[in-house]
């Protein structure tokens, strides 16, 4: 049976809407201790949209870049496993995900930023003082 140009399309939509929907899911999972001050930072000032808050528009995988996408796909196989996905479905997953990893090697100066800011002294203190209070 071929695929038609719709078909794959269809099946691309419903893997990005999956891996946008576990990004936003499991991000705090996946971010260094570093980072953890300024996503608390943004949670804490409501930025991000909860829900069905049409008013904020943001979400974490319109904020993170894919250097956290990476992160979440080195987690993928675990997060698959205590999942009910069939081995179909797990197949399709995989050779997909390989698919966009292809894609971001050969297109990695457009999705990955050179440089990096450090953490700003009072985001290094929420994220310590939220490490402690835990």
């Amino acid at each position: 049976m071929f695929e038609t140009k719709d078909s794959r399309q269809a099946v691309w939509i419903e893997m990005v809407n999956g891996i946008s929907t576990c990004f936003d899911q499991f991000l705090p999972l996946i971010l260094y201790y570093q980072e953890q001050a300024q996503y608390n930072a943004m949670m804490l000032n409501g930025f991000f949209a909860d829900g069905d808050d049409t008013e904020k528009k943001h979400t974490p995988i319109h904020v993170y870049g894919c250097e956290h996408l990476l992160r979440l796909i080195t987690k993928l196989p675990s997060l698959l496993a205590d999942s009910e996905t069939s081995v179909k479905e797990l197949r399709s997953i995989i050779a997909k995900v390989g698919d966009l990893l292809r894609f971001l090697q050969k297109n990695q100066s457009t999705f990955f930023v050179q440089t990096y800011r450090s953490p700003r002294e009072n985001e290094l203190l929420l994220s310590e003082a939220n490490f402690v209070g835990r």
